[in-house]
C-alpha cells in the first residue's frame, strides 16, 4: 500500500471573462493573480516528480489546488502536516526543505512496516 503525501496549493478560481474586463486595473490584478496561481502548480508538479524519483511505486501523491484562499502550499503526510508555506515554510525550495520532507515520508514509511 502507497503512503498518502498530499499537496494543497492555491490555483486561480476563474477564466478570464469579458465580465472581469470592465473594472479599470481588475486586469492587471487577474493577470498577476494567474501568474502566481501558475508558480503553485508548477511548483507541486516539480515537488511530485521529485518525489516520485526518490521514493519510486511507494508513493500516492495528489494535489488540489484551493481557489477560495491564496498563499497555500501545504504538505501532509500520511495525516500529518509537514510543511506548511502559510507558518513560513515557503515553497519547497531548497535541498533543506526539501529533505525535510523525505525524513518525513522516511519515518512514515518505518511505522507502516
Amino acid at each position: 500500500m502507497a503512503l498518502a503525501v498530499r499537496v494543497v496549493y492555491w490555483r486561480f478560481p476563474f477564466p478570464l471573462s469579458e465580465q472581469h474586463r470592465i473594472r479599470e486595473g481588475w486586469m492587471e490584478a487577474i493577470l498577476r493573480g494567474i501568474g502566481k496561481a501558475r508558480i503553485h502548480g508548477v511548483v507541486y508538479l516539480q515537488l511530485k516528480e521529485k518525489l516520485e524519483h526518490e521514493f519510486p511505486g511507494c508513493l500516492d501523491i495528489c494535489g488540489e489546488g484551493t481557489p477560495q484562499v491564496t498563499g497555500f502550499f501545504e504538505v501532509t503526510v500520511a495525516g500529518k502536516l509537514v510543511h506548511s508555506k502559510k507558518r513560513g515554510d515557503g515553497y519547497v525550495d531548497t535541498e533543506s526543505k526539501f529533505r525535510k520532507l523525505v525524513a518525513a515520508i522516511k519515518a512514515a514509511l518505518a511505522q507502516c512496516q
